[in-house]
């Protein structure tokens, strides 16, 4: 009797020892059912972050209009680039936008102006033109007429490089003119002074490097009134270089270098040169190399 008794509870003892063995542990259930790490989202597209596409944007608007995006920019323009997979079209759409507003044509004024005049301002030119009106009303006043059109000359030189940047914009004028206004006023003359130091500047400031001796013997020559050629144009004088050297193929491969040089930080290669060239030659279509180059993930850090 006693050993049924036995049986009878070592079976039990069995079957509760399997069933319980059977059952997931607690704390097993807790750790790994409807578990959520926060913070720790995928990236997009082929591992480009959030964060990525966000210094993107801003680098494109400190770059080009000289200003961080509003927080309202910053979400619209994030929101149109993940909507559109990040594609080059769609950067090209937030780069022409920055591209057409005015607060860009003031950033390539002054960054122009930086590398060429030592960063004159509106300021500068209105201070310099009141100084030059003051002289002929002096002049005027005391009968002294020899330096008048030397005045008005000035005047008219300030003028032009004050409104340069609202001329190109509106295609009134093009890169090339542009350019040769900021070679052609009071203060390059300042900065430059001399014939010689005129011609080693403008080289330099146009083409990034320094006129071989034949060029700034003939270049010289010209500036100083005398009948020569350089780069087989003929030119009689100061205006004639000016515009010789801004309609020369090098004054395009000077451009496409200050391009990759302020937005990949680099210099284009051989091959890169010879096709901006070729197309920058035919049109002279300057934004849409600038629009291709911070379109690329070269300079996007992607």
């Amino acid at each position: 009797m006693h050993r049924i008794f036995y049986l009878t509870f070592i079976i039990a003892l069995s079957f509760a020892i399997f069933f319980s063995s059977c059952k997931k542990d607690p704390l097993l259930i807790d750790n790994h059912i409807d578990t959520t790490i926060t913070g720790n989202d995928p990236p997009p597209y082929n591992g480009i972050s959030e964060l990525q596409i966000k210094l993107y944007i801003n680098k494109l608007y400190v770059d080009l209009i000289g200003r961080q995006p509003s927080s309202l920019e910053l979400s619209i323009q994030f929101d149109f680039l993940k909507t559109n997979h990040l594609s080059i079209s769609s950067r090209e759409n937030v780069v022409s936008q920055l591209l057409n507003t005015t607060d860009f044509y003031n950033r390539l004024f002054d960054i122009t102006s930086a590398d060429m005049t030592n960063g004159i301002d509106s300021v500068d030119i209105a201070d310099a033109t009141t100084q030059f009106y003051y002289f002929i009303y002096f002049d005027s006043l005391n009968g002294l007429s020899q330096n008048l059109p030397y005045y008005y000359a000035e005047l008219l030189r300030l003028n032009a490089i004050s409104s340069c940047k609202t001329e190109l914009k509106n295609n009134t004028i093009n890169l090339r003119e542009f350019y040769r206004r900021f070679v052609d006023n009071y203060f390059y003359d300042q900065v430059n002074m001399g014939t010689e130091n005129f011609v080693i500047g403008s080289f330099d400031d146009l083409y990034l490097r320094t006129p071989t001796a034949s060029e700034l013997q003939n270049a010289s020559a010209m500036v100083d009134g005398a009948s020569t050629t350089l780069f087989d144009q003929s030119g009689t004088n100061k205006g004639d270089y000016e515009i010789i050297i801004v309609n020369s193929p090098e004054f395009t491969e000077g451009f496409i270098r200050k391009c990759y040089i302020q937005f990949l930080l680099r210099n284009p290669t051989s091959g890169e040169m010879g096709l901006e060239t070729q197309t920058l030659n035919v049109s002279l279509d300057w934004k849409t190399l600038i629009k291709k180059l911070v379109s690329t993930d070269e300079y996007a850090g992607f």
